[in-house]
């Protein structure tokens, strides 16, 4: 259990000798960039808003939008903060420093390439459709 009095946080010092305010700091810190994140996603509605207006091509941007924001949601507020930070903090907190940065490169690393991958996907997919219609146009 923790040393730390009832209704007081505990403490931390970290590998660099600065002391941090555990576990209600970092929530704190996780908590203002997903407000953050979603102040900058209200910036860029509004921007796509006035370029486009109200009509059928930003009707089908908010519809094609949907599950990718979803995903990013479930995703950051979900898995990511639930998983990934506790396990990184609590190998810094035992100063295992390597583990933990080989940890955070690995789950980068590996949201990179999916992301890569779901990129090409797309591109491979839309150079099709141009094929396509080009073909299409041509055969007329």
């Amino acid at each position: 259990m923790s040393d730390a009095a009832p209704g007081q946080t505990q403490e931390l010092t970290s590998i660099d000798g600065d002391t941090t305010r555990g576990v209600a700091g970092n929530a704190a810190i996780v908590a203002a960039a997903f407000v953050l994140s979603r102040v900058l996603g209200l910036v860029r509605e509004m921007l796509i808003a006035a370029r486009f207006g109200t009509g059928p091509d930003y009707d089908a941007y908010v519809a094609a939008f949907r599950i990718p924001d979803l995903l990013f949601l479930v995703v950051m507020s979900g898995a990511f903060g639930s998983a990934f930070i506790p396990v990184f903090g609590g190998l810094l907190a035992r100063g295992d420093r390597a583990r933990a940065w080989r940890l955070a490169n690995t789950v980068l690393t590996l949201a990179l390439v999916v992301l890569g991958l779901a990129l090409y996907r797309f591109w491979r997919r839309e150079r099709m459709a141009a094929s396509t219609h080009r073909n299409m146009v041509t055969a007329k």
